[in-house]
């Protein structure tokens, strides 16, 4: 069921995606991305875990089908549906947070663990969140959960900056996720 919802979802809402070009009433999706992380050719290449380094060095927060959403920033949050694949679990909320400087890399379900690890940042930190085009990969968790995990960053001083980095997942342009070929962009 919920793989339907999310399939109606885009068809309803026309979600924004840089690389598809479709737009959403979602300001969060909306906005314009940081940077679209885009590995041509990525299916024939084993892909980095989560919290290992990918291969140009950045740290790897969450593994997407073909693709890995990578840190681009000093920190990154991502609050994601575990269970956002599997149709026949109910949501799971789980937190996700990344350091470049000390490569450290954090996940969890419990809400308190994920906000011990803010308060050891510095005063004061600016923090990027991180997601993939389409369907927000926390779309599916209740909106209680989602507005106190936005909240939490005010609360201990941090800055949750307003343009997340949204990584591509869209099979585009002869299958390269959004990297057109020469030709391809001769045409645009």
């Amino acid at each position: 069921m919920k793989h339907i919802f999310h399939c109606g979802l885009i068809c309803v809402l026309l979600i924004f995606c840089p690389a598809c070009g479709t737009v959403s009433g979602d300001k969060s999706l909306a906005s314009k991305p940081k940077m679209i992380t885009s590995l041509p050719g990525a299916q024939n290449v084993p892909l980095p875990k989560q919290g290992e380094l990918d291969e140009q060095g950045r740290l790897v927060l969450y593994g997407l089908e073909k693709r890995v959403i990578s840190l681009n920033d000093e920190v990154g949050v991502m609050l994601i549906d575990e269970n956002y694949d599997r149709e026949d679990l109910p949501p799971q909320a789980c937190y996700i947070l990344g350091v470049r400087s000390s490569q450290k890399f954090l996940k969890t379900f419990d809400k308190q663990v994920f906000i011990d690890a803010l308060k050891e940042l510095p005063p004061h930190s600016e923090i990027r969140e991180y997601d993939k085009c389409q369907v927000s990969l926390n779309t599916a968790l209740p909106q209680k959960v989602r507005n106190n995990y936005y909240k939490i960053f005010a609360r201990l001083g941090h800055t949750l900056l307003e343009d997340p980095d949204i990584t591509c997942n869209c099979v585009d342009y002869e299958g390269t996720f959004g990297v057109p070929s020469e030709e391809q962009k001769d045409k645009e």
